[in-house]
């Protein structure tokens, strides 16, 4: 947070949920996603509305953390790599949308395929040929 903190006032740093205020009397902030893996999350477009992140060490809690929901990101309609996934899709033809940002230790828990049709997933964006 000290590069950051050189760069944009605390206020902003935690509005955009990339710190939070301390605690205890001490005053101040910390660095939200300390000691975590950060992936970017990506609107349509390409600028960066939220992180996911993933805790380094064995006992952090909580394992998984992702930035709060601000004027730019709603977890209920942002679909992670979605961005990326469309360039693709285009010329497969084919979008396979997988529940899960950053688990690997099981099976993804929902997996829904769709050719030529509508997707609605409960928390994601509608999804159509041409998105």
């Amino acid at each position: 947070m000290r590069r950051l903190g050189q760069r944009f006032p605390l206020e902003a740093l935690i509005s955009a949920g990339l710190a939070m205020r301390r605690d205890t009397g001490r005053g101040g902030a910390y660095d939200r996603f300390r000691d975590r893996l950060m992936i970017p999350l990506i609107a349509p477009g390409g600028a960066v509305v939220g992180f996911g992140a993933r805790s380094l060490a064995a006992d952090q809690e909580p394992k998984y953390l992702n930035s709060p929901e601000t004027g730019v990101y709603r977890k209920g309609s942002f679909l992670f790599g979605f961005e990326q996934a469309r360039r693709v899709a285009g010329s497969a033809g084919e979008l396979i949308v997988v529940e899960e940002l950053l688990r690997h230790d099981r099976a993804p828990s929902s997996r829904r395929r769709e050719r030529g049709r509508n997707l609605r997933a409960p928390r994601s964006p509608r999804i159509t040929r041409g998105s």
